[in-house]
């Protein structure tokens, strides 16, 4: 098990600062416990990095499987056959709104295995090959920031959660990574 509940000990009484890199460097506060490592090891980076590897990967499986499907009760089938017979010509190629559809899936789905991808290469780094590709682990979690935005304002609640879940994930290994006193 990767944490285990403190009793003996109450939530922190830090300032919200402090709080925040309590909570990023050593344990997961809930909302009235605290959560703290086995063992007492403070949180690597190249662990959470890891954990969103695993994320990114089941993310990419559930969206390439999962996006081309409907539910009757939606009442979307008439548009779905619309789509898929509609032919008209995009630069010189006879397509279908399904083609491209279908074409953006899949193009999101590499996306999410590339990003799986460079998470797990990521995690595997020295810590001092973390620091110094600072900017490239901020932009990474920035990227799905962004993405976790997208997802709350278009999308439904399963991408919301494997976003946020992963932008967590990053941003914290972005900002161990970039703590030179913190094993990463």
């Amino acid at each position: 098990m990767l944490f285990q509940k403190s009793a003996a000990r109450s939530f922190p009484t830090h300032n919200s600062y402090q709080t925040f890199r309590h909570v990023l460097g050593r344990v997961v506060v809930c909302t009235f416990a605290r959560w703290e490592p086995v063992g007492d090891k403070p949180l690597k980076a190249s662990t959470l990095y890891r954990v969103a590897a695993i994320l990114l990967l089941l993310f990419a499986i559930g969206h390439t499987l999962g996006f081309r499907q409907s539910d009757p009760h939606w009442g979307v089938d008439t548009m779905l056959a619309s789509m898929r017979s509609i032919h008209f010509d995009v630069q010189g190629s006879d397509r279908t709104y399904w083609d491209l559809f279908l074409g953006a899936g899949f193009s999101v789905g590499v996306l999410y295995l590339f990003a799986a991808l460079l998470a797990w290469q990521l995690g595997g780094l020295p810590p001092q090959a973390l620091r110094q590709l600072r900017p490239v682990g901020w932009t990474f979690a920035f990227a799905f920031a962004a993405l976790t935005v997208v997802s709350w304002l278009y999308l439904f609640i399963v991408p919301v959660i494997f976003s946020a879940a992963i932008t967590v994930s990053l941003a914290s290994a972005a900002w161990l990574s970039s703590r030179k006193s913190v094993t990463v």
